[in-house]
């Protein structure tokens, strides 16, 4: 029987008092320390005074000399000095409990010590106690010790919370003894947590107000929306059937509520091409999978046998090279996936004279800004670097923003060069690299990998790989209890590798969240699947290494680049790769910053 066709609804378009009094310190005995605290709880400074719970102003300076003294411990002290920070913490966190905001304002000023943006008692506490100067006159130094400050602070914030919940709260602090046995006390929080670092990734009440998008207002979405639609046409409803020359007939036009255009408009293109370009390449990138590495933030300080000590982010660069194409992939590795873009639109307007990248702080903010339907809420533009030391900047603003503060706030990017004294560089493809078998277009595709990648998510905490096999006229993809297979134009000798689930899930992810025009391209070796497809704004290459044994992803024909300067009359001698980064600079929270959004206060 000859199925009837129904007549289709279309939508067309048309076209945070300084004290004098300072006391001798009164020592408690080494039998009372001794029960006050077990042997794995270890007190630097040992000369702690006796003043009980509800201690009175003069009691308040006399803490205030102790954790000074306990301070320059920490601060001088190399071999003492985890045992003396982490003492230092928690009393700096009592000494806050003690004295005012203005006290510490009054230290920092007469020390000759910037004054941290975050107007807060502990903030300003742990700065004055050890001498983080966030408005040194070295840029470098003034951003450390910002960040070393946020994950004190952090930490800290996250030892009042447990303190509270597990001592008890007394005026709204931590009822806790000043002696010490209240030093001991927390202490065995802060060792039971894992250390300050620990504490300062487990702090859930910080958040980076850098990588939380800007709120939208609904209304100034929808006029801006409105606004970009004219002179583009405008959307009618209709009913229609199919006409004698396949063109869609109009049967019956139909009124469109207002209400209605809330569900229509994150339908249609209206973006900037450039922003929609830039959201698919952030999108794209996220096949490259970001981990932590065994590489320490600051080497200098860090112990490395300290397993709560913070390493680095493989961060992922996206490098534009002066042959016109970019490339996706991490730093700190030898191998990973790789992926070579071709674009057919223009993100820079410059030409392009050596290897430059976006600035990764600002390519997260940006990613978090121009996700899904929030791109057509922004306006792309071209600026100059001005003093900064890059080549370029993106611009991004939006009038939308539901605060009229935040209309005009950039939450673009800087282009700036690559470079890296220590060859912490991003990988590339070896240029001579070709893989053994071109399977060509592979029709169902993404379709297969998609039904794989659902297994695959059993597999990614395992040492268990996604198999793949080409052999005769079928491609096969074995995951964790799934298995695929493709047909192929037939090939003359069997291949066979694996590769790792977090690779494959992540690049399969990646792709699903992208149009992708036509049939996707697929290319084998021993070494490594290569996926290829188009989109509206580029052609992409997906390098996915072969899997050996322990995980472990093969690095051949994966090496670092060489960057070709940007040489100009201009040039200043500028940070490398990992310093000019807020996720991997020299400080100790820097890794941790970028990988769990904690918050850098300057």
């Amino acid at each position: 029987m000859r199925k009837r066709k129904m007549p289709r609804l279309t939508f067309r378009l048309k076209g945070e008092f300084m004290s004098t009094t300072s006391q001798k310190l009164t020592s408690t005995s080494s039998a009372a320390i001794s029960a006050a605290y077990k042997s794995d709880v270890q007190l630097t400074l040992t000369n702690i005074p006796s003043l009980g719970s509800t201690p009175g102003a003069a009691d308040a300076d006399t803490w205030h000399e102790a954790t000074k003294t306990c301070a320059g411990e920490a601060i001088t002290f190399a071999d003492k000095k985890r045992d003396a920070t982490r003492q230092t913490l928690v009393m700096i966190v009592m000494d806050a409990q003690l004295q005012t905001y203005s006290f510490y304002e009054t230290k920092l000023k007469e020390a000759g010590l910037g004054l941290p943006a975050k107007k807060e008692t502990l903030t300003y506490a742990m700065a004055w106690h050890l001498k983080l100067d966030v408005s040194d006159t070295d840029k470098k130094k003034a951003t450390d010790n910002s960040k070393t400050l946020n994950r004190l602070v952090s930490a800290g914030q996250r030892l009042i919370a447990l303190g509270r919940k597990e001592l008890g709260v007394q005026r709204g602090q931590i009822t806790v003894s000043y002696d010490a046995k209240g030093i001991t006390d927390l202490l065995k929080i802060v060792l039971r947590e894992g250390g300050i670092n620990a504490l300062a990734l487990a702090n859930g009440n910080t958040v980076d107000e850098k990588l939380k998008p800007i709120v939208l207002s609904s209304d100034r979405l929808a006029s801006r929306r409105e606004r970009l639609l004219i002179g583009r046409g405008e959307i009618v409803l209709a009913v229609t059937k199919p006409g004698e020359d396949e063109n869609a007939m109009v049967t019956q036009p139909l009124s469109l509520p207002p209400e209605a255009m809330v569900f229509i408009y994150p339908q249609l293109k209206l973006a900037d091409p450039r922003i929609r370009f830039l959201a698919e390449l952030f999108a794209i990138g996220e096949a490259v999978v970001e981990e932590k590495t065994d590489h320490l933030v600051n080497p200098e300080t860090d112990d490395p046998n300290d397993t709560y000590a913070p390493r680095r982010l493989a961060s992922r660069q996206y490098v534009f090279h002066p042959d016109g194409k970019m490339t996706i992939s991490p730093i700190l590795r030898d191998a990973s996936v790789v992926i070579v873009v071709e674009p057919k639109l223009d993100l820079l307007d410059v030409t392009v004279k050596g290897h430059i990248k976006f600035h990764t702080m600002g390519r997260r903010r940006a990613a978090i800004n121009i996700a899904g339907a929030r791109q057509d809420a922004f306006d792309f533009e071209w600026v100059d670097a001005t003093e900064t030391e890059g080549v370029r900047r993106i611009k991004l603003t939006t009038p939308a923003a539901n605060s009229d503060g935040e209309k005009m706030k950039d939450v673009g990017m800087l282009i700036e060069r690559v470079r890296s004294k220590q060859g912490n560089l991003p990988l590339i493809i070896d240029p001579v690299f070709s893989p053994k078998t071109n399977l060509g277009a592979v029709r169902g595709l993404l379709d297969k990998m998609d039904a794989v990648s659902q297994s695959v998510k059993k597999m990614r905490k395992s040492d268990m790989s996604v198999k793949v096999t080409a052999e005769a006229d079928k491609l096969l993809l074995s995951g964790y209890s799934k298995n695929e297979a493709i047909d192929i134009n037939p090939v003359q000798s069997k291949t066979l590798f694996y590769v790792r689930p977090d690779d494959f899930y992540a690049v399969t992810n990646a792709i699903k969240t992208v149009e992708v025009q036509g049939d996707v391209g697929v290319a084998i070796d021993p070494d490594m699947l290569v996926i290829s497809f188009k989109t509206e704004f580029a052609h992409y290459t997906i390098h996915i290494p072969s899997m050996l044994q322990e995980m472990v992803r093969s690095n051949r024909h994966i090496m670092k680049l060489d960057p070709v300067p940007w040489l100009e009359p201009q040039d200043v001698a500028g940070a490398d790769v990992e310093t000019a980064e807020n996720d991997s600079g020299a400080s100790p929270i820097a890794a941790e910053s970028a990988a769990l959004g904690l918050p850098v206060f300057l």
